[in-house]
């Protein structure tokens, strides 16, 4: 691999405006909120929200970002990996974050802020979406609703003349909704033999994900999005979400993905259960999740705006570790154990770091397999938040399911 000093980001901003209301209902398809004393209903599409989440409202939501009262924020997959690879690279590496809209103040500002240059290429506005943050009556907990807006540009064009000539040593691709930019870029990376990570959202086609699977060194995708790109290969995967499928299955599914089509490293993240892994070296599975009942977790509860946007910063720091770390079997597992780190430290007390001891790696084997799942039960340092070697040796989720 060449020497990494210019990295491009992909993928299309979107900009939220944040309001704070002072009261808000959940009706099947229908939020109802009052804010600044003025009241709104929205329909939506999707799942009943269940008081926060993400839904698609039925109607434009551009006017909201000149509403009295909001606040605008950039955010979306673009920015949010952009922005944490800077912070993790602390200036090692030139970034640039190549947008397929035609730009927006606030990503620029936000972008700026952070050392990352910015070059919109395309022709449409950036997506406009509405986040309600609020307390829930019940409980009392900070939470947040998000509605997107109903415009899907993912066969928009870029601008005419548009398309990136500057340097590129490696390229990251997330929720890029402009599949002939993505081709562009990512025909370049394969001529400048400059290697190519992805997030595998749906925002791209099941054949444009795939491509980029194949080109890949390093992929990462939650479980919905295993799953449809798996239903789309004809592959038949366990129902259920993140929070409630079998370790053993979900890397089943991963095996037999690789089988199916190319598959080079890949992290599949579970939320709050940590992360899956697949090296191609080894074709060793490791499940890599938190100790149980650390006060992190608790944390992460209580301050949503720490979960928006945490899968595309564990990406940003998994690809920025993978580049930095030397090339061996165990290559993926470390960056997605370093990824992990840092998005606690995000999430943990100020008084001290979360040390790599707070963390559970255990070998995980796919379901009907006749190798049993393994985990280490030693915590050679403690983690904060809990006394040095005080507790019993913890069992993680994989162990408890090969029983």
């Amino acid at each position: 691999m060449n020497p990494i000093s210019d990295i491009v980001v992909a993928g299309s901003s979107t900009v939220d405006a944040r309001l704070n209301p002072q009261s808000i209902v959940f009706l099947p398809g229908e939020i109802d909120f009052t804010a600044h004393g003025i009241r709104r209903i929205f329909q939506y599409d999707g799942p009943p929200l269940a008081g926060e989440g993400k839904a698609t409202a039925r109607r434009s939501l551009d006017h909201f970002q000149h509403v009295k009262g909001a606040s605008v924020h950039a955010g979306g997959g673009l920015i949010h990996t952009a922005r944490e690879l800077s912070r993790a690279a602390r200036g090692s590496f030139r970034i640039v974050a190549v947008d397929s809209t035609r730009g927006h103040r606030a990503v620029h500002t936000e972008l700026f802020a952070h050392g990352v240059g910015y070059a919109p290429l395309g022709a449409d506005a950036p997506q406009i979406n509405l986040e309600l943050r609020y307390r829930r009556p019940d409980t009392g907990r900070a939470a947040r609703a998000i509605l997107r807006s109903p415009r899907n540009s993912a066969d928009a064009s870029p601008g005419e003349g548009q398309s990136w000539t500057g340097p590129m040593d490696a390229l990251l691709i997330n929720s890029c909704k402009n599949s002939g930019l993505v081709r562009a870029l990512s025909d370049l990376a394969l001529e400048r033999k400059a290697p190519q990570f992805s997030v595998l959202t749906p925002a791209l086609s099941a054949r444009d994900r795939l491509r980029q699977l194949a080109r890949n060194q390093l992929s990462q995708a939650n479980w919905a999005e295993l799953q449809d790109l798996a239903r789309r290969l004809g592959i038949s995967c366990t129902e259920g979400d993140e929070d409630t499928v079998r370790l053993a299955d979900a890397a089943e599914l991963i095996q037999h993905l690789a089988k199916e089509t190319p598959l080079n490293d890949f992290i599949l993240t579970l939320g709050p259960r940590g992360a899956l892994t697949r090296s191609r070296a080894s074709r060793e599975m490791l499940h890599i999740g938190l100790a149980a009942r650390h006060p992190a977790k608790a944390r992460l509860d209580r301050h949503p705006e720490l979960v928006n946007g945490r899968g595309d910063r564990f990406f940003a720091r998994a690809v920025f570790s993978w580049l930095t770390l030397a090339a061996g079997a165990d290559r993926v597992g470390r960056a997605a154990k370093d990824a992990t780190l840092a998005i606690l430290n995000e999430a943990g007390a100020s008084s001290a770091s979360i040390s790599s001891s707070c963390l559970e790696v255990a070998s995980i084997a796919p379901r009907g397999s006749s190798r049993k799942a393994m985990v280490s039960t030693k915590r050679p340092g403690g983690c904060h938040g809990s006394p040095r070697d005080s507790s019993p040796s913890l069992v993680s989720p994989a162990a408890e399911e090969a029983r």
